[in-house]
Order: C-alpha cells, then sequence, then structure tokens
C-alpha cells in the first residue's frame, strides 16, 4: 500500500523545517577565512607587546642600575655599635678592640652622589654621647639665645641663615638650619674658614644608633644637606 503525500498543513509544515534548518546546515563561507586573519592579528600583536615590555624592562634595569658601592673591609667597634667601612676611610689605624672615638676620611661621592669633587671630602667623627646634649635640641635650648634676630634664605632650599651676634661664643659663625627649628639639620659655618676656602667650613652633628655622629664638610655641600644626612645615618647603621 503506498503512502499519501503530504498535503495541507502538514506539507507546508515540513517545509518550513526545511528551510528554517537550512542556515544551522550551510554556515557562511566568509566566517571560516576571517577567523585566521583575526587569529594572525592577535598573534602578531601579542608577539610585539612582548617585546616592547623585554625592551622596557632592558633600558629600565640600566637607567635604574645602582652606582658602584664602595665595599666595607673592616668592621669597628665604636662605643657600643659596630661600624663596617672601607679601612681606606680610617683616619687612623688604630688598634683591633673596641674604641670610644672613631675619625674617618670620607671621599663625597660616597655619601653624595653628583656633588662637585673639589668640595670633598667629609671628615666623620663617632664617638659615644657621654650624657652630652642631643644635637637636635641645640638649636632651640643652645644657639637660639645667641642668634640675631634677622634670618634669610640659605644656600639650599629648605634652609634658612642665622648669624650669631657679636661678642657671644659663636661670634664669626651662621647657622643654616632645617626650617622650622633646625632638627632635621643645623650647620654652623665659619666665615672665616669658608673665605680662606677650607674643606671643613661647616659642622652638623646628630645622634643615631647610640653614637653622636659630627660632621665637616665644606659649604659647597650644603645644597646637597639631605642626600649628607642620610648617607651618614646610613653609615651608622641608622
Amino acid at each position: 500500500m503506498v503512502a499519501a503525500a503530504p498535503t495541507g498543513a502538514a506539507a507546508i509544515g515540513r517545509a518550513m523545517d526545511g528551510i528554517a534548518l537550512h542556515p544551522l546546515r550551510h554556515p557562511p563561507r566568509a566566517a571560516p577565512s576571517r577567523m585566521p586573519r583575526v587569529d594572525a592579528f592577535v598573534g602578531w600583536f601579542g608577539a610585539g607587546l612582548a617585546l616592547t615590555c623585554a625592551l622596557a624592562v632592558g633600558v629600565g634595569t640600566l637607567w635604574m642600575k645602582p652606582a658602584p658601592q664602595v665595599l666595607a673591609d673592616v668592621t669597628i667597634r665604636v662605643a657600643d655599635a659596630d661600624v663596617a667601612v672601607p679601612s681606606s676611610w680610617l683616619r687612623s689605624a688604630g688598634g683591633a678592640g673596641p674604641v670610644e672615638r672613631l675619625d674617618l676620611i670620607v671621599p663625597l661621592p660616597a655619601l653624595v652622589e653628583g656633588a662637585a669633587q673639589e668640595d670633598g671630602p667629609v671628615f666623620v667623627t663617632l664617638s659615644r654621647p657621654n650624657g652630652s646634649m642631643d644635637p637636635a635640641d641645640q638649636t632651640a635650648l643652645l644657639y637660639a639665645r645667641y642668634l640675631s634676630a634677622e634670618a634669610t634664605p640659605g644656600a639650599a632650599d629648605g634652609l634658612i641663615r642665622r648669624e650669631f651676634r657679636a661678642g657671644t661664643p659663636y661670634s664669626g659663625e651662621d647657622l643654616l638650619l632645617a626650617v622650622p627649628d633646625g632638627r632635621a639639620f643645623a650647620a654652623r659655618c665659619f666665615k672665616a674658614a669658608i673665605a680662606a676656602r677650607m674643606k671643613a667650613a661647616c659642622l652638623a652633628a646628630f645622634r643615631a644608633n647610640g653614637l653622636d655622629v659630627q660632621i665637616r664638610f665644606a659649604p659647597g655641600v650644603l645644597p646637597h644637606w639631605r642626600s649628607l644626612m642620610e648617607s651618614a645615618r646610613r653609615l651608622v647603621g641608622a
């Protein structure tokens, strides 16, 4: 018995099913050819980005490479602190045991990068405090009574200059101090020594790691006072 051909609604439904399924069975030809080009573009872009990053890291490494460090080859017990320095900095050989005072002659570039060579060296003295006044308090508790009222800009940003009055114990000196109160930095500079172009015309001090640290340097170092203090504190492990 031969099955009757579908007619009416059944025939129309089957015809519509064929039309609806046709796009799924036959996707457009343009899609396969477009995807490889996109993948290739992404691949080349990724490779270029990786190369750029590698070059940036390499250049950054060279740019940020620190200056050569001076290696310490001797450790000396000063008061109750161990200080490691190059033996070439020692002002005197001294003994092998602990000392109460240590005098150093430090090349300026070792403390202040980029400073003028003719302004070096820096003379550093380390010693036990022995109950003396903290240098951070000297401006307010000692120097203030001998200073003139006038203040002028100092030799560097953040510093002001105050002159000691004539007839006082510090006559003939100027005080260069960091605002507002000189606790961060205060240096006495000797006018006669500056006129004579002496290397140790200015004197600053601070206390750190159980040591009193006295620094004597040329006036040309004053613009670098922040770097000078930071490096000197690292020297004593502060």
